[in-house]
């Protein structure tokens, strides 16, 4: 609540005539229930905001039971160490050594050669969770820029696989 503090008027300068002051009201301004009030709208703001919505991929899952042959000269496959290293081949050749920044050019040159590419993405289990993010989301600016580069109304169908590296895998990788 608020107070007001009034002083007496008056006094001895009054009265001989002389310039007197005007006292000032003290006024006295109890914050106690304005902080109740911000504290309660701080809580309500923070109980009824919504924060930051987790971000989910889709990814559709082939039926186990269903055998898909894919002709080599389809095949672009990306493996990826557990050291982060990448390596491209495409069909049954050897595998070569690419930088991360180099990957996105790279794709985009092998789908405009041929647009029946498949991407194979195979990853070392044992290779950082947040490099398999960053791979996936290359493969979605590699398929954005192939878009622009081939102009307005261009439809191209993305084609990729996810899997494990197996040993014959890890074998073409590890000496390079």
């Amino acid at each position: 609540m608020a107070s007001v503090d009034a002083a007496p008027r008056g006094g001895a300068a009054a009265k001989k005539g002389k310039k007197h002051k005007i006292k000032r009201i003290g006024v006295r301004v109890d914050m106690t229930p304005m902080v109740d009030v911000a504290f309660l709208l701080l809580t309500f703001f923070m109980f009824t905001t919504t924060l930051t919505q987790p971000q989910v991929m889709e990814i559709t899952m082939p039926p186990n039971t269903e055998s898909v042959k894919v002709p080599e000269t389809d095949l672009f496959s990306l493996l990826v160490r557990k050291d982060g290293a990448i390596f491209w081949v495409a069909g049954k050749g050897t595998p070569e050594k690419v930088d991360f920044g180099k990957l996105g050019p790279l794709l985009v040159e092998k789908n405009k050669e041929n647009p029946k590419l498949i991407t194979s993405l195979r990853m070392d289990r044992k290779a950082s969770f947040q490099r398999l993010i960053n791979m996936l989301d290359e493969l979605d600016i590699a398929e954005g820029e192939l878009l622009l580069s081939m102009g307005p109304g261009a439809t191209h169908e993305r084609r990729f696989s996810l899997s494990a590296m197996n040993d014959d895998d890890h074998k073409e990788v590890d000496g390079l």
